[in-house]
Parts: structure tokens; sequence; C-alpha cells
């Protein structure tokens, strides 16, 4: 797992328009994550990072590149981070305790707002199927 500095380019609608056409037919899923960090990290094992404040983080060269962000699913899927939930505490997949770095409104919306213009660009449907969260995953491999 890498941080990733701020240089890390923002996203802007251009290029998530160009990457969904270099993507389109070669990806298929979506995974949502929170980090397990503070507001302002980012890392590596995502193709975008989203921080408090709601601004998106490309941390990939193309859609295609692989990432380690879901245990043996990361062929042809985009992983979508939040940057939040510094010790967090999970409860069978139901409920979280985010403590003092819980998803912020602004996190929530960007990332409903980027998995609306993938799943377009890349012809994915919203499904349960298609988009997930770790979580969602994690559940069904058991």
């Amino acid at each position: 797992m890498q941080l990733q500095t701020s240089s890390t380019p923002l996203l802007t609608a251009a290029r998530l328009t160009e990457l969904a056409a270099l993507g389109r037919n070669r990806i298929s899923q979506l995974y949502l994550h929170w980090t397990a960090g503070r507001y302002g990290q980012l890392y590596d094992d995502y193709h975008f990072n989203i921080d408090a404040d709601g601004s998106i983080y490309q941390t990939c060269t193309q859609l295609t590149e692989l990432k380690s962000h879901t245990w043996q699913r990361n062929t042809g899927a985009i992983g979508i981070a939040l940057c939040c939930g510094l010790g967090a505490l999970p409860h069978n997949g139901t409920d979280t305790e985010f403590g003092s770095y819980p998803p912020t409104p602004q996190q929530i919306d960007a990332a409903g707002k980027l998995v609306a213009a993938l799943a377009q660009g890349l012809a994915i449907p919203i499904d349960r199927w298609n988009v997930l969260t770790h979580c969602e995953a994690a559940l069904i491999d058991g």
C-alpha cells in the first residue's frame, strides 16, 4: 500500500470521459471502500480516492490498471475509496462506528456522482452484481 502525495491529480470531467472510453468493454464492476485512514490520506490501492471535501483524486493511469482493492475481484474492476475511517469499528457488515473520521456528506455525494458517471461511460448497470461495497463482496465470498 503506497500513500500518494498532494501531487496526485484531481479528476476532471474530461479526464473521466477519456478514461471511461478507454476502459469500455474491459471493466465490469465497481467496488466502494473506505480507507481506514485520515481525511487527506490517499492510497494507491484504489483507482480513485475521495477526500473529505468531495475532491476526487485519480490514482491510476488507466481504469484497467490492476489495483489490490478487493480480494480476488480486481481484474476488470475499479476501486473507489472514501478517505476516512481511521479507528472505525465495523460490526458484522451491518453497521460501523466511524469515530473521528466518518464519511462526510460531500464524500458520499461525490461517490454517487462518480459511480453514476463511470457506470454510464463504461455501460455498466448499477445493480447488486456490478456495483458493490467491499463489505458486500466479502459477505458474498464468505
